[in-house]
């Protein structure tokens, strides 16, 4: 990366991904852009463990993540903290054209009090004093800084807590994903085309990418009814999936991160190339 940056300003590279210390230092170059993607990073719970069974252990491991922190200085290419696990600027509603993010519950805040209240009540209902959990991911610098950020902010906010972050391949952690060995996942999804459905069905009881074994029946029903029943009426099909987030919300079934984006140097000359949040990203026209 830094010797493609070294390309750019020479004028013999005209194009350009950037990510973490590339993307800070360029962010107020002229040649910098950054696109917006319809993916979200989230965390995932190993809902079989008898810790992660207890909500308010989940919760308070929510509510401890600094997102503005990983948004602004981890990331720093335009990625931003979500409301919910669908993105923003992605799905809109079909009779008031409202932003699906802006219509469900927000699914993501921080409150570090409420969070160690959370955490003592469930460490005490489960019986559970000493909590170390694995947290995987794949190997990738800027998910490497991302893991040590969600480990400092559980180990130096939720007593007794230990956190051992497990980077491996990506091939390896989407096999161990499948296999739900792990404690907490860290992953993400992004939309093949823009439709609440691209992420809420991956959440159903035992769907093929529904790592963390999360089950709700009620969720199940309302994913089920909008991709049958009420799959010819729009405004149905619209609140069946805001329902089914705001259960996601309630049972903070995962975590949401950040809403990706992406950063490039792209030379302020080069004109017509047309960027798509979902499904194949460019046109080059």
């Amino acid at each position: 990366p830094s010797t493609n940056a070294q390309l750019f300003d020479a004028g013999e590279l005209d194009d350009m991904t950037l990510s973490g210390e590339l993307a800070k230092q360029y962010k107020d170059n002229e040649a910098f852009v950054s696109l917006a993607k319809a993916g979200t990073t989230y965390l995932s719970y190993n809902q079989t463990t008898d810790l992660f069974k207890n909500k308010k252990a989940r919760q308070a491991i929510s509510l401890v993540l600094d997102r503005n922190n990983i948004v602004d200085f981890i990331l720093s290419d335009g990625s931003r903290e979500p409301k919910g696990l669908v993105p923003n600027d992605m799905s809109f509603s079909p009779t008031d054209k409202k932003d699906f993010a802006d219509e469900s519950n927000p699914m993501v805040k921080t409150d570090i009090d409420e969070a160690k209240k959370l955490w003592a009540e469930a460490k005490e209902e489960t019986g559970i004093k000493e909590v170390e959990l694995n947290l995987l991911s794949y190997d990738d610098d800027i998910i490497k800084k991302l893991a040590e950020a969600i480990q400092f902010d559980i180990e130096d906010k939720l007593e007794g807590a230990k956190v051992n972050v497990n980077i491996v391949p990506l091939t390896v952690a989407i096999e161990k994903g499948r296999s739900t060995d792990f404690d907490l996942f860290l992953f993400g999804w992004g939309a093949d085309y823009p439709d609440p459905s691209s992420f809420l069905d991956l959440f159903i009881t035992d769907g093929p990418y529904n790592y963390g074994k999360y089950s709700n029946t009620a969720y199940d029903e309302l994913v089920t009814k909008a991709a049958t029943t009420d799959a010819v009426d729009a405004e149905k099909r619209w609140n069946d999936y805001i329902e089914a987030e705001n259960i996601l919300t309630k049972d903070v079934a995962l975590s949401p991160i950040f809403q990706k984006a992406e950063a490039k140097l792209r030379n302020p000359k080069l004109k017509g190339i047309v960027s798509h949040s979902t499904g194949a990203q460019f046109d080059y026209k």
